[in-house]
């Protein structure tokens, strides 16, 4: 299971990471943002409304942001 952070919102990607067109460009990978708040990069990469889309596809309302990252409700 891998979770990211984009504006507050946690998303579960770990089904996503075989279709990520940007999936090891420049040595950067999915499971490296694990539990990890990615929305400066996310703004910086993705330009079009479908990578939101994709996003608002795989949200998991069952996870919560804390001072230590990333946790199960």
């Amino acid at each position: 299971m891998i979770l990211i952070s984009v504006n507050d919102i946690i998303y579960e990607v770990s089904r996503y990471i075989p279709n990520h067109p940007g999936e090891g460009i420049r040595n950067i990978y999915l499971r490296k943002f694990h539990r990890k708040d990615c929305t400066s990069l996310f703004e910086k990469f993705h330009n079009t409304n479908e990578a939101d889309e994709l996003l608002i596809k795989s949200n998991n309302n069952n996870f919560k942001i804390t001072a230590d990252g990333i946790s199960m409700v």
